[in-house]
Formats: structure tokens, sequence, C-alpha cells
């Protein structure tokens, strides 16, 4: 029994240590991953923070979320090098949600809500991080799919952001007609059903006045396969009397397009968000 015993307190201490060594990498690292029970899904959900390197001023750090594409997660950008490198240069909080496969959208069809779970991330942050109480200093940006879901968010959700990115984004989606042939991606009826109808409440080219003086940034591949929905979304805004930033770069709907995105627009939301927060 004592034998047993002796086990069981060198198994305990081995995993407290082992817990104390992880903490203190992350803390070192200034990345945490945290966890939450979201009510939106009906499960437990994670995003990852990257913490500036600098001591939060008295308002709060400002905040920047970062939506990933399809096929990846809320590390992505954490187990690359260089954009790991590119989001720890950076003078705001950085939060990382993750959507699965769910295009960040609140699902007429599947009834998945990652819309809604994004409105808890936000909240989750307010509770557990020093940031700015106002949505001044609070910005969205993604790439792909996410790019996708930044837009959807803010059209849904303006109050909260200020600031919006997109690289390679699919902006003028979910649709199939009137895209030249190999500018089309295919709808996912399990997420947006197959009424195109409800394709049309769904896309951000046709639900832009929530965006009215927000700062918008455009980054276009110029070889992906997306650039004409991002043509077309340019064009309607332009039209509606919005002001997107546009940058065109060479690419495809690749990965490194990804990274001269960020490169592009990861400084362009720290001059917005901090002037934004008068700071």
């Amino acid at each position: 029994m004592l034998t047993l015993l002796n086990k069981q307190k060198r198994t305990a201490l081995l995993l407290g240590l082992f817990s104390l060594l992880r903490l203190t990498a992350q803390a070192q690292s200034r990345t945490e991953d945290v966890t939450f029970t979201s009510e939106a899904l009906g499960h437990e959900a994670a995003f990852s923070v990257v913490i500036p390197a600098a001591p939060p001023p008295a308002a709060g750090y400002p905040v920047l979320m970062i939506l990933h594409g399809l096929g990846r997660n809320h590390h992505t950008l954490l187990d690359n090098p260089e954009t790991l490198a590119l989001l720890k240069a950076q003078p705001y909080l950085i939060v990382l949600p993750d959507s699965a496969a769910g295009w960040w959208i609140d699902s007429p069809v599947s009834g998945t809500k990652y819309s809604s779970m994004l409105l808890e991330v936000i909240a989750e942050t307010h509770k557990r991080y020093p940031v700015s109480a106002s949505s001044a200093g609070w910005g969205i940006i993604g790439w792909s799919m996410g790019g996708y879901g930044a837009m959807r968010f803010s059209e849904d959700h303006p109050d909260k952001v200020s600031f919006i990115g997109t690289i390679i984004g699919l902006l003028d989606f979910p649709r199939v007609e009137g895209l030249p042939e190999g500018q089309r991606f295919g709808v996912d009826p399990k997420i947006f059903g197959r009424d195109p109808a409800v394709w049309l409440a769904l896309n951000p080219s046709h639900n832009l006045a929530p965006l009215e003086g927000k700062q918008l940034d455009i980054v276009i591949a110029d070889q992906a396969f997306d650039r004409t929905m991002n043509e077309n979304f340019v064009h309607v805004a332009q039209a509606g009397g919005l002001k997107p930033e546009v940058f065109h770069i060479q690419g495809e709907h690749l990965f490194p397009s990804v990274l001269r995105g960020l490169q592009i627009l990861l400084p362009l939301a720290a001059k917005h968000l901090w002037v934004s927060v008068g700071l």
C-alpha cells in the first residue's frame, strides 16, 4: 500500500511539474490556448491568443481577431515560424478562434452557430485579458473561408469592430452562376443549403450597408480562383459609396499569399486600432 501511495505521489508531482513547465513555456512564447463552454455550439470551443510584448495601455490592448481558412485551424499561424513572428511583432492582442469547416456563420441548414460563437469569443476575451472596451479598438481579418467569415460577421455585428480585412477571401459567395471558368468554388449544401435565395442573403456582396464607416482592406491575389469574387465585391462596395483599400499581390490561393497578405494587413490594423482608441 505504501509503495502504491508513493507511486501516486510521484505521478501527481510529475504531472504538476509538467503542467508548470508547459505554462512557463507558454508564457515565454506569449501565446495561450483557451477553451470554454460554448452555448452557441453546445460543446467546448477553443481559441488561441498572442499577447503583445509591451504591457497593456490604461485603456487596454486593442484586439485583432484572425479567422482561418477551410481545412486550417486556430493553430495554423502559430505553427508557421514566419507567421508566428509576424503576429508576435504586433502591438495589439491577437485572437485566433476555431471554426472547423463551419464557414464562420450561423448555418440555416446544419444549425451550427459559429457567428454566435465569435460573440462568445469576444466576451471571453474581455473576461480574461486587459483589452479595449470600445469597438473602435477591435478589428477582424481572415483568409479564404476566414475572409468570407470576417466580412459576414462584420455585416451581422457592425457594432463589434471598426477594422475589417480579408486575404484571398470568398467575398462574392455562395454562388455558382455568373463567375468565369476557373473562378468558382463549390457551395457546401450542408452549410449553405441549395436555395439561391438563401445564398443571396449569406453573400457579403449583397449585405454591404452595415459596413459604412468601417476601414475595409482587401488583399487580392491575381492568380487566385477567388480574384473575380473579390473584384465583384470591390465594385459593388464602391458603387454603394464605400471606400475599400485594395491591394493586389502576385500569387495563387495558397499559403504564401496568406503570408504576404498578413504582411500588408497587420501593420494597417496596428495603425488604425491604436489611432481609433486615441493611443
